[in-house]
């Protein structure tokens, strides 16, 4: 779906590579109602002089690049925003800078997701040389509390084409909450730690924060999960029945960690599970799988 680069070209070709009936070439100023000031077709003037020659290698492509982090990115969003009719195929390469992040704002989102529905003949494909991140999960309470799941990174219901240069990872696991220190709960514990995430899952609250020696855990985020506030120093009775230590956050694709029984009682928080790096991989060519963190489902 390329016009040809030399050689031969009509208005003819024109017309099938736009979709167009016009035969007129002013129609095709880029810019207008036929040729998409965002298609791959830099050649083309918006004004003045115009010929045949100037579509050489255009085509209907769109070429999209995220140079900023951003979240929940949707590609189908993306290409209507830019003025894709939903009528013709699309032709889509999406392309993450170095160093830039597609998060996601929740455990229940997708960092990037290709969903929706695209005309028969569509071409959708992403080159990652950054990072394409779920949220992490959230970390337990303390008392036993569980961490939560982290979040998946792509969402795909649609064959795309993905080239990882960077990297692509679910969000870590919330760490469990550290066990209670009396034989009811909740009776202390310290919170345990977010998981990692670009946006990194918040620290489990400690029961007794700050009493006891237990502490809330500490926020996951890029650098990796939060970890988990220590075991209390005594107890809420005394010294035998001091709070177990919560969990530290899981990394990119990892489950957290489970919280530590409290002195007394043997309860402790489980650690959440891993987010996934894909949900819909069997739609998914890997071009260059790169480093791909959690399930691939």
């Amino acid at each position: 779906m390329t016009l040809p680069a030399s050689g031969p070209i009509s208005i003819n070709s024109l017309k099938v590579e736009y979709a167009s009936t016009s035969n007129s070439l002013a129609a095709y100023y880029r810019g207008g109602s036929i040729v998409n000031a965002n298609m791959a077709s830099p050649g083309v003037p918006t004004s003045g002089a115009i010929s045949l020659s100037s579509f050489y290698g255009a085509s209907t492509a769109f070429n999209i690049t995220i140079s900023a982090n951003t979240f929940n990115y949707n590609l189908r969003a993306a290409a209507v925003a830019l003025g894709w009719d939903q009528v013709r195929p699309l032709v889509c390469t999406v392309t993450i800078n170095s160093g830039i992040y597609v998060g996601s704002t929740s455990t229940g989102a997708y960092a990037f997701s290709v969903n929706g529905s695209y005309p028969v003949g569509s071409q959708l494909r992403i080159i990652n040389n950054g990072n394409i991140i779920g949220c992490g999960g959230v970390g337990g309470t303390g008392g036993a509390g569980a961490g939560g799941s982290g979040g998946p990174a792509i969402l795909t219901t649609n064959a795309v084409t993905i080239t990882n240069n960077g990297l692509v990872g679910g969000g870590g696991g919330g760490g469990g909450g550290g066990g209670y220190g009396d034989g009811t709960s909740p009776n202390g514990g310290s919170g345990g730690g977010g998981g990692a995430g670009f946006n990194g899952g918040a620290g489990g609250i400690a029961d007794y924060n700050g009493s006891f020696g237990m502490t809330n855990g500490a926020a996951g985020s890029v650098s990796g999960g939060g970890a988990g506030g220590p075991a209390g120093s005594d107890g809420r009775y005394g010294g035998d029945r001091y709070g177990g230590a919560g969990g530290s956050g899981g990394y990119f694709g990892a489950a957290g960690n489970n919280g530590t029984v409290g002195i007394f009682y043997s309860g402790f928080g489980a650690g959440g599970a891993a987010g996934a790096a894909t949900q819909g991989n069997s739609f998914i060519t890997w071009a260059v799988a790169g480093t791909r963190l959690g399930p691939l489902n």
